[in-house]
């Protein structure tokens, strides 16, 4: 894959652990996507986002851009974020 776009809600402090299940498996094999980022929501305090993001460095992935959050459910502010961040990153992974 060219990019590698990974999101999770924070749920009690930390990414659901499917997700780390997922992750941990794919720390296993070869990575090679030119690009990774994070994206999730919460309701407090919000650590997901950060955490897969170290994650993804730690497989050694670039990860770009920084991080999308919103809190709850996203408003149509939010959802327009998500459209801007999915472009910004297929611009920065195809041109990559």
């Amino acid at each position: 894959a060219d990019g590698l776009l990974i999101g999770s809600p924070t749920i009690v402090r930390d990414v659901l652990p499917p997700l780390w299940r997922a992750l941990s498996l794919l720390s296993t094999v070869k990575v090679r996507a030119r690009h990774a980022a994070a994206f999730g929501s919460y309701g407090w305090s919000g650590e997901a986002v950060g955490m897969i993001e170290q994650r993804l460095r730690d497989m050694r992935l670039p990860v770009t851009p920084s991080g999308l959050r919103f809190k709850f459910a996203p408003t149509a502010a939010d959802l327009e974020s998500c459209r801007r961040f999915g472009e910004r990153f297929a611009a920065e992974t195809s041109a990559g």
